[in-house]
């Protein structure tokens, strides 16, 4: 993203080749995400990063990531 005034320290995002397909997954396993906006709509998923997070809840997170990366 080059406009850095819109960055966020409390989002991360992922550009996964199927990344709808990801965050359709995601949610069916109980975690909130979001896609992309804009230009990056149905090609980003964005997870927030604030709040407890368990190790096995970002294990988890990264296998359907990983899933969708091509």
């Amino acid at each position: 993203m080059r406009d850095q005034s819109v960055r966020s320290n409390t989002v991360a995002a992922f550009l996964p080749p199927k990344a709808s397909d990801a965050v359709r997954e995601l949610a069916t396993r109980g975690y909130v995400v979001a896609g992309g906006m804009g230009e990056l709509k149905g090609k980003v998923v964005r997870v927030g990063l604030m709040g407890e997070i368990e190790p096995g809840d970002l294990e988890a997170v990264a296998a359907v990531l990983n899933k969708y990366a091509g």
